[in-house]
């Protein structure tokens, strides 16, 4: 501090402690802030869900004509697979499913569970808890299907009420220790040393005192709330009591098994790193005070990191648009509220003894000298706060009403209600400090003797800085809005064929990688058709990938279902149906399908006008802050050809390690993925339909029915005269793909003859499909 903090004196006459500042307005804030923690912690009770239901088979509160072989939700984040639970329960709230509900093994942002085929008519309750990876928040929803027709009603579809005014209060206490943590650190290297400091002192001890005793405030209360909200996190997990909780496994399981139990641990080594490195900073201080500075920048940086922390288990984490993106915005976000707002209340907390032994006219060149390194400051980051701000609503908001009829849009209007009167005196500060910016408001305040007062309205400042806090830690702790198509039914995907006089329906639900139902309707001049059985099967012959044969199970006159995970990669697939009229007689149904990696839903948005608008005012808004002081410092250096010779080839080396081990990784990959689903050496370039199997029968029965019969089983008279037993082809086919079978069509087997090496091509390629056929 310069001369005037140094200097001591009679504090009781201080202008810059106003005794007529009106009590009133302090109550009124006070009670204001009160009523406003309340309003938000009730606000937040009803726990809508963070996530939320994006589609669901069946959809919520339809009516299916049977039973369907499996119950399929998707979500708008990832789940937690030790901790989300889907089970069904009939009307009389019997559980009906065989107890294999969890996670999708190939999509975390999916549950899964599989029903009986034989579930009579009726209504039926799908129970589900998922928890959420990127806030570990658990929701308990319900959905309702019918089976046959709807009887009844339930009101029991949609989310739970389960309070979260537990979770509101310390992510409320953990954002503001933090960032007063932060900010302490910040506040003392950035504008207090600069503006107080001198040659002999760093800061005056009494300064140094109070800002030791708020870090180390600061650093216990983090650790303390932080495990608070191990313990609640754990609880809500669980469903259990704190006395269960405490006594049993629990905690180590959420800390082992999800996200919010790695970034928990994160930030309980960085704030315990910070203990360890303040205590050696206190026993420095004592013999070498001058070596603390260096101890309180290290913790400056392990705070910084930890306010972050709480951006991985923020909305921004499980955002549908740009999720990377959206943590960096919400880190940004973050850490200009917590610098500003936590600077605030850093001041205010250091006014008093820091004023003490001065004089006025001392207090006030010092709040000046303050003042003028803090509001430079304080723009940058309220312009951060804006823009970042602009980009939050944009991908939490769907519609202007979502302002007014949800929580979150309730949440986020009081907080920028409250920093309206921040901003406001912000500004006012801001115009004292700098008068040549605005001589006439200045003078005005001068004049009025408003300069006085700037104390007090730091503390009002204060006040309201930790009302807009309450209001932003309670955020993350309030469900934003759904989309408008949010919970709706996913379109079945269904396609034509024909199969000699029989029009044949197949429908695949959802038509994506991984579980499927399938359904299959054979109807023939518009009328249910009688058949004897109808047989299913995928190929994808680009990789020589053929599925086993599933027969179908008749739900009712002309409809065959059945279901299964067959196919395992996003392509275009081969269907092939087989319809059997009779013993003696089978038809073939084909078409090809292009299956998608994952259904198209509301969980995979794409960046919209509005979001990229965002995007680009908060990267002009940093290059406005950042570009001109890099300028200064580059044209400082020294840019003599040696210089510039060093620094082209650390770029260029830099460059070349990176798109090398780009292109490594991207070879890697390419070589497991062939190595998992290798390239045949030959692809069957003939569509296995009906055609191509009349094409292959006749040329089996000409050459090789007289060995393998007519079944493929190749128990004719013929075989036994080789030296090498013929095989069925229902146990040698499975493991074979089409370019081995095609090899062998062209080469031959040793003992047998060379059955294949006088037909085409297009006739051995006819003659494998038929083959496959007869599996």
């Amino acid at each position: 501090m310069d001369d005037a903090a140094k200097t001591t004196g009679d504090s009781s006459s201080s202008t810059g402690y106003n005794p007529h500042f009106p009590r009133m307005m302090k109550r009124w804030i006070l009670t204001s802030l009160f009523s406003l923690s309340i309003f938000l912690l009730s606000e937040t009770s009803p726990s809508e869900g963070h996530g939320y239901i994006v589609r669901s088979i069946p959809a919520d509160r339809t009516v299916v004509t049977r039973a369907p072989n499996t119950v399929q939700v998707w979500f708008s984040e990832g789940l937690e697979p030790k901790f989300s639970k889907i089970e069904v329960f009939n009307q009389r709230g019997e559980q009906v499913d065989p107890g294999d509900g969890g996670t999708d093994e190939q999509n975390n942002a999916k549950l899964v569970v599989s029903l009986p085929s034989s579930l009579p008519q009726g209504a039926y309750l799908v129970k589900l808890r998922p928890v959420f990876t990127s806030d570990g928040h658990a929701v308990d929803d319900t959905l309702v299907f019918w089976i046959g027709e709807r009887v009844g009603d339930f009101n029991e579809s949609g989310s739970g009420n389960t309070a979260v005014a537990l979770e509101a209060i310390w992510r409320i206490l953990l954002t503001l220790s933090l960032s007063v943590l932060y900010s302490t650190i910040f506040m003392y290297a950035m504008v207090l040393r600069p503006a107080w400091g001198s040659a002999q002192w760093a800061l005056p001890p009494r300064i140094m005192r109070r800002l030791s005793l708020l870090l180390w405030s600061a650093l216990l209360i983090s650790i303390l709330v932080n495990g608070l909200a191990l313990i609640q996190i754990t609880m809500k997990l669980f469903d259990a009591s704190l006395s269960n909780v405490l006594q049993d496994d629990s905690l180590n399981i959420v800390l082992q098994g999800t996200n919010f139990g790695d970034v928990w641990q994160i930030r309980l080594v960085l704030l315990v790193a910070m203990l360890g490195i303040q205590v050696i900073a206190a026993q420095q201080s004592r013999n070498r005070p001058g070596s603390t500075h260096i101890l309180w920048l290290v913790n400056g940086v392990l705070a910084l990191f930890a306010l972050g922390s709480m951006s991985l288990i923020s909305h921004a984490s499980g955002s549908p648009i740009l999720p990377l993106v959206s943590v960096f915005m919400d880190f940004i976000h973050l850490t200009a509220v917590g610098s500003w707002i936590g600077g605030l209340i850093v001041i205010a907390l250091i006014l008093r003894p820091a004023f003490a032994p001065l004089n006025p006219d001392q207090r006030g060149r010092a709040l000046l000298s303050l003042l003028r390194r803090f509001s430079p400051l304080a723009l940058i980051w309220v312009s951060l706060i804006i823009v970042t701000g602009i980009y939050a609503v944009s991908i939490n908001m769907y519609r202007v009403n979502d302002f007014a009829d949800s929580t979150y849009g309730l949440t986020l209007l009081a907080k920028l209600i409250l920093m309206v009167p921040l901003l406001f005196l912000g500004m006012v500060h801001f115009v004292v400090v700098s008068p040549e910016r605005s001589a006439r408001l200045a003078n005005w305040l001068q004049a009025h003797q408003r300069f006085t007062q700037l104390p007090q309205t730091l503390r009002v400042e204060a006040i309201f800085a930790i009302a807009v806090i309450i209001a932003a830690a309670t955020l993350p702790a309030t469900p934003p809005p759904q989309p408008p198509n949010a919970r709706g039914e996913v379109e079945a995907m269904s396609k034509l064929a024909t199969a000699g006089a029989y029009d044949v329906t197949v429908t695949v639900s959802p038509g994506v990688i991984g579980a499927n139902s399938y359904d299959v309707r054979v109807a023939q001049n518009g009328e249910a058709a009688n058949v004897d059985a109808v047989t299913l099967r995928f190929s994808y012959p680009e990789r020589g990938l053929y599925t086993a044969p599933l027969t179908l199970e008749s739900s009712e006159p002309g409809l065959w279902v059945g279901a299964g995970g067959d196919i395992t990669q996003a392509a275009e697939w081969d269907v092939l149906i087989d319809i059997d009229m009779d013993q003696t007689n089978t038809q073939r149904a084909a078409l090809r399908w292009e299956f998608a990696e994952e259904v198209k839903d509301a969980s995979t948005r794409s960046p919209g006008i509005v979001n990229w608008f965002s995007v680009l005012l908060v990267a002009a808004v940093i290059s406005a802050w950042t570009v001109p002081p890099a300028y200064r410092y580059g044209k400082s250096l020294d840019w003599t050809p040696q210089t510039l010779a060093i620094g082209a080839g650390s770029l260029v080396f830099t460059l070349a390690v990176t798109v090398g081990g780009a292109v490594l990784f991207s070879d890697t990959s390419r070589r497991l993925e062939e190595q998992r689903n290798p390239i045949p050496d030959a692809i069957n370039p003939i569509f296995a339909d009906q055609n191509s199997l009349v094409e292959g029968q006749t040329i089996y029965e000409n050459r090789c029915v007289i060995c393998h019969g007519s079944d493929g089983y190749g128990r004719r008279p013929a075989a036994l005269n080789l030296s090498r037993p013929i095989l069925p082809f229902s146990s040698t086919l499975a493991d074979q793909g089409d370019d081995v079978l095609f090899r062998l069509l062209t080469r031959g087997i040793v003992g047998r003859h060379l059955y294949g090496t006088d037909l085409s091509e297009d006739e051995r390629w006819h003659l494998i499909n038929f083959i496959r056929h007869l599996e």
